[in-house]
């Protein structure tokens, strides 16, 4: 029921391009694209680049609305539609926006249009620059520049995004928004209510684009821009509400599997944590096996060990060799020997001498 609502009150609006389409919610996946349904009873209309030209005036003067009227003064021109906006450029300046629309591109493809509102002006955006591409047709370039919308259609001149900035004397932008036809209506459904708000009667038609007097349905009209606005805050809520339930509920449709996944996370964990427990332990209490690698020593070195004791943290080993203090040598060098000395008197054997050593580990 609110779609179908939704989409009688889009019928009002309008996209003038090559032809004239109208705006709808399609009720399979609540994407906004175009309808190729009759579109003469549109009021509002969104003009295509190619239906208008776009021109900026600068004028010394403070007040915006001053600079509009005297802009208005200046360029009036009765056989086309024009429309103003200022933007400030410092203290005591203003441009002038003026957008200049033939009359006849009103009367032959919506001339029921209270209100026209050129693209450009709903898709600039601050600090951004947007390319609308659609298919066999030039690439369009909008942003929005100290004074005020600018756009161009690509020629010969205009061929990129860089030239498109060097013409209108901007600032190569860090975001570049690509427009095409999927996104196109979304995109002016979104640009006309942030842009809109504030400046909506500046693109009032009214009677001057036709010679025929209109009966205009002022308070329908506001209801109507509005009721949009308001089911397209509603629709979004709902589509935003939908997305979450969807999310949740696959949630919980993968919980067990998410609990074995994090139980096998923990699980691991635990594994690790005990390896580590375990190098360390290895790490500290590794004295035993330094100590076996310096017997081995002793014994490459020529000693014959008859006895190994082991006391209050410190080895000793007794046995004969041809020199002690070779052995003792040979120890002391050893990385894993802390500290090697003799624990008693050399003494003389029909073998060699016979002497006894007592030497500390460390930590390699």
């Amino acid at each position: 029921m609110k779609l179908n609502l939704f989409n009688k009150l889009l019928s009002r609006f309008a996209y003038v391009s090559n032809t004239v389409q109208t705006i709808i919610v399609e009720t399979d996946n609540k994407q906004i694209s175009f309808s190729d349904v009759d579109s003469k009873q549109a009021l509002f209309v969104v003009l295509g680049r190619q239906h208008y030209s776009e021109n900026h005036y600068i004028y010394p003067i403070a007040d915006g609305k001053e600079a509009i009227k005297a802009a208005k003064f200046e360029l009036d021109n009765n056989d086309a539609l024009q429309f103003f906006n200022s933007y400030p450029l410092d203290e005591q300046s203003c441009s002038v926006s003026v957008w200049t629309v033939d009359k006849n591109t009103i009367e032959l493809m919506c001339n029921n249009a209270l209100f026209v509102v050129p693209e450009s002006y709903i898709l600039a955006k601050r600090e951004s620059l947007v390319k609308l591409q659609s298919a066999n047709k030039p690439n369009i370039f909008i942003a929005h520049s100290r004074k005020g919308p600018v756009s161009y259609i690509a020629d010969d001149f205009v061929v990129d995004e860089e030239s498109f900035c060097q013409l209108a004397e901007i600032a190569m932008p860090d975001y570049v928004s690509v427009i095409n036809e999927e996104n196109l209506a979304k995109s002016l459904i979104k640009g006309a209510k942030e842009t809109l708000a504030t400046s909506f009667f500046r693109f009032f038609v009214g009677t001057r684009a036709s010679s025929k007097a209109k009966s205009i349905p002022y308070l329908r009209i506001l209801l109507t821009f509005f009721s949009v606005i308001t089911l397209y805050n509603v629709l979004f809520s709902g589509f935003l509400v939908f997305q979450e339930t969807s999310v949740s509920k696959k949630f919980e449709e993968n919980k067990s599997q998410v609990e074995i996944a994090l139980n096998a996370q923990n699980d691991l964990k635990n594994q690790l944590e005990l390896n580590q427990i375990l190098l360390n332990q290895i790490i500290v209490d590794d004295t035993p096996w330094n100590a076996f690698d310096v017997l081995a020593m002793a014994i490459n070195s020529g000693m014959q060990i008859t006895n190994v004791s082991f006391q209050s943290g410190q080895y000793r080993i007794t046995g004969v060799a041809d020199k002690a203090t070779v052995i003792l040598s040979a120890l002391s060098s050893h990385p894993s020997v802390a500290e090697a000395n003799f624990s008693g008197a050399v003494r003389e054997s029909r073998t060699g001498e016979r002497f006894s050593i007592s030497f500390k580990t460390k930590v390699v």
